[in-house]
């Protein structure tokens, strides 16, 4: 799922770069987001539970994304829908 939402956000809505966090404690997403190409971009301390924790910050610049292999294919997504995810201007 990880590899089709970010060939939409790059290939299809042009975006520059992706970001994402994880729990340094949750190894397997943060495993899923290094094999994607994400670099660590710092980190923060959040409350979780009534605890601290630390989230690790990932970002995924454009220029170090692979296209995947497979292909995708999106049907349904119209000018409307770029507007609405600010990604066009209305005037376009």
């Amino acid at each position: 799922m990880r590899e089709a939402v970010l060939w939409f956000a790059f290939a299809v809505l042009e975006a520059d770069r992706a970001d994402s966090a994880a729990w340094s404690s949750n190894v397997a997403s943060l495993s899923v987001s290094r094999s994607m190409g994400y670099r660590a971009n710092g980190t923060t301390v959040r409350a979780a539970d009534g605890k601290r924790v630390e989230q690790i910050n990932l970002t995924l610049p454009r220029s170090d994304w692979t296209s995947p292999a497979r292909g995708y294919t999106v049907t349904g997504f119209t000018e409307e829908c770029r507007v609405l995810l600010g990604c066009s201007s209305a005037d376009a």
